[in-house]
């Protein structure tokens, strides 16, 4: 996933094969795209960086491995867009799972909360984000659905859609206002292998 920083003046990319986070300057009038100084920065070797998400006080970005099952959250330089690695933390439980890579990630619309979906334990790892960019780990909970590779949280952040791309179905989950924690609403829609979920606004169309 590529993405502008909170003023769009970088936009950063995940490079899964060289395991970098590339990150360009946008200039305004054309559109385009100059590498940063520095260009790049990286997760840990083998981790093969996926999806990117920042914080909404643009302080800190967070990037899940697909490869090795993790998320490395940066601080961010708002003069240089330069990140500088924090911290990586598993997705899985002691034991983890002996085929599984992570897909989708998502922050909530509060700061306070991380999502990761894993793809082959088929659960959504919830974690708190702390003032400092740490992570810490809430609940591995279930995704209900089957290769949970896309999900979405509605704009209100009540609400998380996870599409089971193997299990053909879309279902809710309550996200809990104090814990960030998921539980099912027993809402489940039968589609043929979602990958992706976007909320829209009908009266911005």
């Amino acid at each position: 996933r590529t993405m502008c920083d909170r003023h769009d003046h970088f936009v950063y990319a995940c490079d899964l094969g060289t395991d970098e986070i590339l990150t360009y300057t946008l200039d305004h009038k054309t559109g385009g795209l100059t590498p940063a100084s520095p260009k790049s920065s990286h997760v840990p070797a083998g981790g093969g960086p996926r999806h990117f998400a920042l914080s909404p006080s643009g302080h800190f970005a967070y990037v899940n491995n697909e490869m090795t099952s993790s998320v490395t959250s940066f601080k961010v330089d708002g003069r240089s867009g330069a990140l500088s690695e924090i911290q990586t933390i598993s997705t899985l439980p002691v034991g983890g799972a002996p085929h599984n890579s992570t897909a989708e990630l998502l922050i909530h619309p509060s700061g306070k909360w991380l999502y990761c979906s894993n793809r082959g334990h088929d659960s959504i790892a919830v974690y708190a984000c702390g003032h400092d960019g740490r992570l810490s780990l809430v609940e591995i909970a279930p995704a209900r659905v089957t290769e949970p590779r896309g999900f979405a949280i509605d704009p209100t952040g009540r609400w998380l859609v996870v599409g089971g791309q193997n299990s053909n179905d879309l279902t809710s989950q309550a996200i809990d206002p104090n814990t960030g924690k998921l539980s099912p609403t027993g809402h489940r829609v039968k589609l043929s292998k979602p990958v992706c979920v976007v909320f829209t606004n009908p009266e911005n169309q």
